[in-house]
């Protein structure tokens, strides 16, 4: 799939603009990934994947994760399932997802990949193979969260409050879930908070608390939680009567802003979408890199409007037939 992005020359890095040198503490990481350490390969690829140190790019993380998990490494089959999972880099594929969990957890019995596997097969009907049920990858899981939770490892939190919660391989027991994910949140889990906040916001299992809320969603979007990021940005844009919480269109625009610049290619696409409606003359200085950004990930609607774009030689850019064809090859595939 990688040799076919590639030659169709859509895979190609847009932040050109961005790049700089590379901390000379990176170098020798880099130097150990080009020789083949897996360990190097999968730190690179988490840089390149969150942006930090580096210019972020779900291609070359997905490359390097592919690197480090066909060496052996679980931590990286987990990651670029979670690639194909999100549609980042690749199509949106569970079947691929399920198959490098699996891959994940055939390694080191990966807790997470159990626990995502699980998830497939209820969320979104992926076959179950033979003596492999939802059931028993959440007992697994769960029972590896524990251990994991008694090392120190705070994002458990989240996975035993959701097993717990929902009743997934184990007895539900809700309150129990409340608990796991304020502990969680005190001990500044991003995906914990975002749990514990809409507790606070619904007032459920415990006394409402809009302001709380609030604070809980708002520290799990600065951690670049996306789904904390998604809701906070509903209720600045529509408000909550229930939740009492007020519209805030002007907190909202920036917020939307922050899930595209935190890769989130459908937002790419609207972010820059709607710069070219509400000012077209800045859309090549504005709008249009985050337009190549969501059409990196291959986010069908950005490459059908940048192959349109370069199509024509729209916006006052120069007509490239050849690139506009490999993306509405690409957007037709």
């Amino acid at each position: 799939m990688l040799k076919i992005l590639l030659g169709l020359g859509i895979c190609v890095s847009v932040y050109a603009e961005e790049v700089k040198p590379m901390a000379d503490w990176l170098k020798p990481v880099q130097e150990k990934a080009d020789q083949g350490d897996q360990y190097s390969q999968l730190l690179l690829g988490r840089l390149y994947l969150s942006g930090r140190g580096l210019p972020q790019s779900f291609i070359k993380s997905s490359q390097l994760f592919l690197k480090s998990a066909n060496s052996g490494n679980s931590e990286a089959a987990y990651e670029l399932a979670r690639l194909y999972e999100r549609g980042c880099a690749f199509r949106q594929s569970f079947s691929e997802a399920a198959k490098w969990y699996r891959k994940a957890i055939e390694l080191d019995q990966e807790a997470k990949s159990q626990y995502r596997l699980a998830k497939l097969i209820i969320d979104y009907k992926v076959k179950a193979l033979k003596g492999e049920s939802s059931d028993k990858l959440f007992l697994a899981s769960y029972k590896s969260m524990q251990k994991m939770l008694t090392q120190g490892n705070e994002e458990a939190y989240f996975y035993l409050g959701k097993m717990s919660f929902e009743g997934w391989g184990i007895v539900r027991n809700a309150r129990q879930g409340r608990d796991f994910f304020e502990a969680g949140s005190k001990a500044n889990n991003a995906a914990s908070q975002f749990e514990y906040a809409q507790f606070l916001l619904k007032g459920m299992l415990i006394e409402q608390d809009s302001k709380a809320g609030l604070k809980h969603l708002k520290m799990a979007s600065l951690a670049s939680y996306a789904p904390a990021t998604k809701l906070l940005l509903r209720l600045m844009a529509e408000g909550d009567l229930y939740m009492r919480v007020s519209p805030n269109p002007a907190e909202a625009r920036l917020l939307e802003k922050r899930l595209a610049d935190m890769g989130m290619a459908d937002y790419q696409y609207e972010y820059s979408m709607r710069t070219l409606k509400f000012n077209p003359r800045d859309f090549r200085h504005s709008g249009f890199s985050y337009l190549e950004k969501a059409a990196e990930q291959l986010y069908m609607p950005a490459e059908f409007k940048l192959a349109e774009i370069y199509l024509y030689g729209k916006y006052g850019l120069k007509q490239n037939v050849k690139r506009g064809m490999a993306l509405l090859r690409s957007a037709a595939d």
